[in-house]
């Protein structure tokens, strides 16, 4: 049986994860999410660019709501001033979309990034504050899991066109294994799985459910709507929890470094990891919007 002292660590680290990224629900594992990122080519000089995503309207996104002016709270922790949002609620699209719960001032970075739960159809819309005017863009739809568009401003128009995927795929793929390797064998020391062979199988086991889940997301979830993703999403992340609990049960015993464990500890141990790495991730969206 696991001593006290390590299950009650390794239950005060996943405390302190859910503590620090508590605005989300925990998804296990830190596995890729569908995204919308629009980088614009060029911004008028000296102007302030604020861009959103309108979609039809009575859709949910998320924790994005429909647009109104009881969002004060959300606008003075977003630093949007209260006049632009006000602007942003009373526009009328011809089309009926209307704004929600999501607006970036996009002058300084040049890029809007909707990381979580983001619309299948849309118009970019963006307001010039010096010209005091907005500029929509036609009807677009996702058209990956993780979408990418350029956005060239062009008077009174603004051209959209599809962006480059498999290089950002791969960089983030990249910073999630990180992540997961970093904070899942800190997780193992804690409840003392330790060993150069123990540490070999968790790295190896998680790069091949990362490099697994990214393929099937990324490929069979290609053109999911959120409904669909989610219904592939959440399967194919309790099967993780499932394949890397029995390959930890029948290959983390340590025969050849002299200590043995119960397989009930390399269970908890597996369902922990991937629950501390799941709210890591879904936590840390808010540096690494697009990634995580």
């Amino acid at each position: 049986m696991m001593k006290p002292p390590r299950l009650t660590a390794m239950f005060i680290l996943l405390l302190l994860a859910a503590l620090l990224f508590p605005a989300r629900p925990a998804l296990a594992d830190a596995g890729p999410k569908p995204s919308v990122s629009i980088r614009f080519k060029e911004l008028p000089a000296d102007e302030r660019v604020y861009a959103t995503l309108i979609a039809p309207a009575d859709k949910i996104f998320g924790p994005a709501q429909p647009a109104s002016e009881r969002d004060q709270g959300w606008i003075m922790g977003s630093g949007i001033e209260a006049d632009i949002w006000q602007k942003f609620i009373e526009y009328k699209d011809p089309d009926g979309y209307i704004c929600y719960t999501f607006l970036v001032d996009v002058t300084e970075s040049g890029l809007l990034n909707w990381g979580y739960y983001p619309p299948n159809a849309f118009k970019l819309l963006i307001y010039l504050a010096g010209q005091n005017r907005f500029v929509s863009s036609e009807k677009l739809e996702r058209y990956a899991f993780r979408s990418e568009f350029t956005a060239d401003i062009n008077g009174e128009t603004v051209r959209i066109t599809h962006g480059a995927m498999w290089g950002s795929i791969l960089k983030a793929l990249g910073l999630r294994l990180l992540v997961t390797w970093v904070l899942e064998l800190g997780l193992a020391y804690i409840m003392g799985i330790r060993g150069r062979r123990k540490y070999g199988i968790l790295l190896l086991v998680n790069l091949l459910t990362q490099l697994l889940l990214t393929l099937l997301l990324y490929k069979v979830g290609f053109r999911q709507h959120i409904v669909g993703y989610a219904f592939l999403f959440i399967p194919a992340e309790l099967a993780v929890i499932v394949a890397e609990a029995i390959v930890y049960t029948r290959y983390l015993d340590g025969k050849k470094d002299g200590s043995y464990r119960k397989n009930t500890d390399y269970i908890v141990y597996a369902v922990g990891a991937n629950l501390l790495s799941g709210i890591a991730g879904v936590g840390l969206t808010k540096l690494f919007p697009g990634v995580f």
